[in-house]
């Protein structure tokens, strides 16, 4: 019966063929075969030490996690999509598309909810989802740190981010693959920790970070989620029903009051018009006529004396 265990295949290999040379048939020694029995005993203990050191090196390497890792904008409107509508009983092709998500992104998707427990490997949703779907609002961030603090518990072994800096965050995600994915794998965990409430010694700063709901899709024509616009600018002031300027009109409205009074005399007059002229001038300065218009208005002067002189 061959070997079968957690060996590389080459080294499966050689187990076998020792295993098969000790259980040989077996026969009384003869003379001279006490060296080929030493022999096989050594190779026995050389065996078992091998199978020692396989194991061991086995339950001393560093467990790879799987992370996921790009923005985690899709994963939380995802989520979102839970509390906002009826959970799903599964994550299917479907169901993504229906809520807007592109299909070269499902498989990535379903890893990061698979990651963090929220659905099983046929893509179902669990219990833990089933908890953040049916929260309340004050505490759906606890139970959702609970979970992200779950799936990431080796990270936060080495680095919480609530007391450690960005560096060290970091370098809590050397040695996961892909390694050129490292600074991605960063930029989703802090993205789910910032949706969870967890205060961060240092934000992500730059880089995609909004959590808005992706594109719909109806009947097949994408519609883009409403944005934030900026307020629009205020509009110009409106005519307010003023004559001239509205200085001159408050000079008007004062001498309107003095005929009110019975003291519109000469001298008010005369000082009313006076001013009224002044601010009319500084105001409204009158525009000089252009030469055409002058060379017109001559032509038509020349004109109309010709034809009085010839009517005559």
């Amino acid at each position: 019966m061959p070997f079968r265990g957690l060996c590389l295949p080459a080294a499966n290999h050689r187990i076998n063929l020792e295993f098969a040379r000790l259980h040989a048939p077996m026969v009384p020694p003869r003379a001279g075969e006490t060296k080929r029995i030493t022999q096989r005993k050594r190779i026995t203990r050389e065996l078992a030490l091998l199978l020692c050191d396989m194991i061991r090196s086995a339950a001393e390497a560093p467990q790879m996690l799987n992370i996921p890792y790009g923005p985690p904008t899709n994963a939380i409107a995802i989520i979102r999509k839970w509390r906002d509508a009826a959970l799903p009983d599964q994550v299917s092709d479907d169901w993504l598309r229906k809520i807007g998500i592109k299909e070269s992104l499902f498989d990535a998707n379903r890893r990061a909810l698979s990651f963090l427990g929220l659905i099983d490997e046929a893509a179902n949703t669990t219990e833990a989802a089933r908890r953040l779907a049916v929260a309340p609002s004050d505490q759906y961030g606890s139970i959702l740190e609970e979970i992200i603090r779950s799936a990431y518990g080796p990270i936060f072994a080495v680095a919480d981010p609530q007391t450690a800096t960005r560096t060290q965050v970091d370098d809590a995600f050397r040695g996961e693959k892909p390694e050129s994915q490292r600074s991605r794998m960063v930029a989703f965990f802090l993205g789910l920790c910032n949706e969870a409430g967890i205060s961060l010694r240092e934000p992500p700063q730059g880089g995609r970070t909004s959590t808005a709901l992706p594109k719909a899709r109806v009947n097949g024509a994408t519609i883009p989620a409403k944005r934030n616009m900026p307020p629009p600018p205020p509009p110009p002031p409106r005519y307010d029903g003023t004559l001239f300027h509205p200085a001159i009109d408050a000079f008007l409205r004062e001498a309107r009051k003095l005929t009110e009074q019975d003291l519109w005399t000469k001298e008010a007059r005369d000082f009313v018009v006076q001013g009224f002229t002044t601010q009319l001038d500084l105001f409204i300065p009158v525009k000089a006529k252009t030469r055409g218009r002058r060379d017109n208005t001559e032509r038509e002067t020349g004109e109309t004396e010709t034809h009085e002189t010839t009517s005559e």
